[in-house]
């Protein structure tokens, strides 16, 4: 067999992914093998899978929000984002205003994202923090499993990608909504 040298020596580099790009690959079924992903940054990202501690927050998170937010918002649990042209998350749970249903929820009926992190702290309050803030997310929280407590974050900076306001409240204590006005979430049964 002859085999013939390239002319030039091939780069080896990520392609960057739209959203639209993604979701094409999503509803033609190339993402099947891989259960749980988002796009971040243009990359397919494969999330860790959710053990009891997770998702028995993360329903409990669920259910408090239920209970005290005001009508007309809604919760919605494990739901895609389209926060910009390279990054549609899934964060855990999020608290929106009424938007016409199907596809991803849309950056501007956002009111609050909330992540539950058990292992992935780090990610949470650096990257995907600056990242909702980026994109306007008007309040953020990390609820900090093993430390019992949660982040929560308020008044993006856009151009800077922070928040302006944050604060730590303890598993057990009330926390006051900063965007949902008098909205106080009961966090006793995180306990």
């Amino acid at each position: 067999m002859n085999v013939t040298a390239l002319p030039f020596e091939p780069k080896v580099r990520p392609v960057r992914l739209t959203v639209h790009d993604f979701d094409l690959l999503f509803r033609a079924g190339a993402l099947e093998r891989v259960p749980r992903v988002e796009l971040m940054d243009g990359m397919i990202c494969e999330m860790n899978p959710q053990y009891s501690d997770h998702s028995f927050i993360k329903d409990e998170v669920v259910a408090a929000l239920r209970a005290a937010a005001p009508a007309p918002l809604r919760v919605f649990s494990e739901t895609s984002l389209i926060l910009d042209q390279y990054n549609m998350p899934a964060p855990d749970v999020a608290l929106c205003e009424p938007f016409p249903r199907g596809g991803p929820l849309p950056l501007e009926s956002v009111r609050i994202l909330v992540k539950v992190s058990v292992n992935t702290l780090a990610d949470d309050l650096g990257r995907k923090r600056a990242l909702y803030a980026g994109a306007g997310v008007p309040e953020y929280w990390v609820v900090n499993v093993l430390a019992r407590a949660i982040h929560v974050f308020a008044t993006p900076d856009r151009g800077r990608a922070v928040y302006a306001d944050a604060r730590v409240v303890a598993f057990g204590a009330p926390l006051l909504a900063q965007t949902v006005t008098g909205m106080t979430i009961d966090t006793a049964p995180l306990l």
